[in-house]
């Protein structure tokens, strides 16, 4: 079984409880993988390219794929593909949690090995606050 470190799990649930996902909803769990997704997708991609976060992603999802297969459909994860409601449908808000939350938190293990833990941990962060707090921004500004 592969799993992150317990230190990138916490780092991982925590953005992911600062959601707040309704998790009664299978179209606001989608919402949120691919909305998160997205922002860790821009962030990330600032500061190790948009090579380096494809194969970043793919080494994480391939590693999060053994213990979470439906991940694998997810394929379109931070572009609003219509399939990801299907899959929390199919597999269950919980268990898409748990997937997702595992993902991330692979992503952040194998970031650390580049740059160190805690500088991952700060990256994913900060990546995934910085698109959120735009949104919220937007959002009060009556845009979207």
């Amino acid at each position: 079984m592969i799993r992150p470190t317990s230190a990138a799990t916490v780092v991982a649930q925590q953005l992911w409880d600062r959601e707040q996902v309704d998790h009664a909803s299978p179209e606001a769990v989608a919402a949120v993988v691919e909305r998160v997704s997205g922002y860790l997708r821009i962030g990330i991609s600032r500061w190790i390219g948009a090579d380096g976060y494809r194969i970043l992603m793919e080494r994480a999802l391939a590693e999060a794929e053994v213990n979470h297969p439906f991940l694998a459909s997810l394929h379109s994860l931070g572009t609003h593909s219509n399939g990801t409601a299907d899959v929390v449908r199919r597999k269950g808000a919980a268990e898409v949690e748990q997937g997702f939350v595992t993902l991330v938190g692979l992503m952040v293990d194998r970031l650390g090995r580049v740059v160190g833990d805690e500088m991952a941990g700060r990256l994913v962060e900060q990546s995934w606050s910085d698109m959120s707090r735009r949104r919220r921004d937007i959002k009060s500004e009556g845009i979207e």
